[in-house]
Order: C-alpha cells, then structure tokens, then sequence
C-alpha cells in the first residue's frame, strides 16, 4: 500500500536487497516482510489479464 492506493504483487514478483553501497542482491520477500526497509516497487499498469501488479521491489 501506498498512500491510499493498493497493489497487488505479481506471483513471481521479484525482490532485490540494496546494500549500503548501491549493489543489489536477489532475495525474497519473506526475508524483508517485518523488517524495517524502504521499499520501491515497479508496477505495470498494462490493460492486459496479466497486468496491473508489481513485478520489482527494491528493499534499502
């Protein structure tokens, strides 16, 4: 959620970790649910059946 809008993840939405340097590393979202991040997502707003969810997060 952001603000008052809500998304929905793709099923195979995929989660990289930011480091304090600015490298990014694949995780998952377990491993960042419940932890203080921030975090960016990138959603496509496709007017397909596939469309209208979050494909990238980026926890830093």
């Amino acid at each position: 959620m952001s603000g008052n809008q809500r998304y929905l993840l793709a099923e195979n939405v995929q989660v990289y970790l930011r480091d304090s340097s600015g490298d990014l590393y694949a995780t998952t979202l377990n491993e960042i649910l419940g932890s203080d991040y921030s975090l960016r997502g990138w959603y496509d707003d496709l007017d397909f059946a596939a469309g209208g969810r979050i494909r990238i997060l980026i926890a830093s």
